[in-house]
């Protein structure tokens, strides 16, 4: 888990991407970012009902640490890449997750923590 700031590059009122993903150096924003690890750990212990995702290509990364998902009973996640998807659903399988694709974006993706208890 990490807490720390990024670069991204910002292409206006429309968009942005995270510099060390795709490269882009131009018109560079410096973002504060806490990883969804420690923001499990700042919520004291409580669950998450839902979190969604559409984080430009750093799909991958965000599962690298996921022991966050545990707290978590929804997730809709946009992949930017076939090798996300099937990582991204590997481990929410290995989590305990069901997900399915959305019609029209069949890299949006709606999972459900089945060992979710309320």
């Amino acid at each position: 888990s990490e807490t720390t700031s990024l670069e991204f590059q910002a292409e206006g009122n429309m968009g942005s991407s995270a510099t060390a993903i795709l490269g882009r150096t131009s018109n560079v924003k410096i973002v504060k970012v806490v990883s969804l690890d420690d923001a499990a750990k700042l919520t004291g212990g409580k669950r998450v009902a839902a979190i969604k995702m559409d984080i430009e290509g750093a799909e991958t990364s965000v599962f690298e640490d996921a022991g966050w998902l545990s707290r978590v009973h929804f997730i809709f996640i946009e992949f930017h890449s076939e090798q996300g998807l099937k990582s991204g659903q590997t481990k929410l399988e290995s989590a305990g997750f069901k997900w399915k694709k959305c019609i029209g974006n069949p890299m949006l993706i709606f999972a459900e923590n089945t060992e979710w208890k309320h």
